[in-house]
């Protein structure tokens, strides 16, 4: 392998041949950062595996929406099990999910966030939940392998409904005329509540 002093001057080669020099940073050894993680040199080792956990930038401010901010509670739930769901994925060690989700909860405290508020979210996400989020993770990816095809329609406009529900028989009954051709491909349709183009138009008329 490479030492350090051969890096050292594999990284000032490259910077003399860009006109904006960046400043490149490396590290070597049994722990490194990278992106949003740690990677290290753990337990897994035994199975030949990385263990990771999360990486929080020393200048990270910690500026999460408040709870008085005027948004609906969804967003706030979303926000907050999104991140949860973000450090079960990215901690391959039980200790390090609890430690670093105990840091995410107090923050959340100093933002204004009430502890019955965080509780009944907070209670949602164990690590015991991380084997569930893989299997997610691999399910989804195995339906953006297939065709998928969405169709977006406002939510009230009952006689746009009926047409998009005939249509889309008539559409599945071709799709099983023709199941070797279109065996993977999948119908989802959306219903939106917030006035679309579609909307305004009709009112219009």
């Amino acid at each position: 392998g490479l030492d350090n002093k051969a890096i050292d001057n594999i990284l000032k080669n490259f910077d003399t041949k860009i006109t904006n020099p960046i400043q490149l940073t490396w590290k070597s050894g049994n722990f490194v950062e990278f992106l949003d993680l740690n990677i290290y040199m753990g337990l897994s080792m035994i199975n030949n595996r990385l263990d990771t956990s999360v990486h929080q930038k020393a200048s990270n401010q910690y500026i999460y929406l408040t709870q008085k901010s005027h948004h609906p509670p969804n967003t706030f739930i979303a926000m907050i099990g999104t991140e949860l769901y973000r450090y079960i994925r990215n901690s391959t060690n039980i200790d390090e999910y609890y430690i670093i989700q105990n840091k995410y909860y107090k923050r959340l405290l100093e933002r204004g966030f009430t502890q019955k508020f965080l509780n009944n979210i907070f209670d949602k996400y164990p690590y015991s939940k991380r084997i569930q989020i893989f299997e997610d993770m691999y399910n989804k990816e195995k339906i953006c392998n297939n065709n998928t095809h969405y169709f977006s329609i406002p939510y009230r406009s009952p006689h746009l409904h009926s047409k998009i529900k005939h249509a889309t028989s008539n559409l599945s009954l071709g799709l099983h005329e023709h199941h070797k051709v279109y065996e993977n491909n999948h119908i989802i349709i959306t219903k939106t509540r917030t006035p679309t183009l579609v909307n305004i138009l009709m009112n219009m008329n």
